[in-house]
């Protein structure tokens, strides 16, 4: 089945069902996480992308991509300051693991940071 075709609740259960079949214990994988959250943004549901993408880098605190991803929805729904937030804590990240995108995280505070 295609667990990106639910909710982020579906998506959980079925990485939960699979992790009882293998034994072990795993959530669903970031950049899965990611897609879903894309799909709710392409179809205008910000709100649902955001807390899609929250639940993402509070998985993943370590990943400057997911920080990104967050900040990205946020703007797209209209939260700016936050998105600003994010941002900033991905390019903090992205330094401290030099990152090879670090450039491209720098350029998206600085485009939020001078928008009017």
């Amino acid at each position: 089945t295609n667990c990106l075709v639910g909710s982020l609740e579906d998506m959980k259960a079925h990485y939960a069902r699979l992790g009882r079949r293998l034994g072990i214990a795993f959530g669903p994988p970031e950049e899965i996480v990611n897609e879903l959250a894309i799909r709710y943004l392409d179809t205008d549901s910000a709100q649902q992308a955001v807390a899609i993408l929250r639940y993402n880098a509070d998985q993943h605190p370590e990943s400057a991509n997911a920080w990104r991803r967050l900040g990205i929805g946020l703007e797209r729904g209209g939260q700016r300051l936050e998105a600003l937030e994010r941002y900033r804590k991905a390019v903090a990240l992205a330094e401290r693991q030099r990152l090879p995108n670090l450039e491209m995280f720098r350029q998206q505070v600085a485009r939020l940071a001078t928008a009017r």
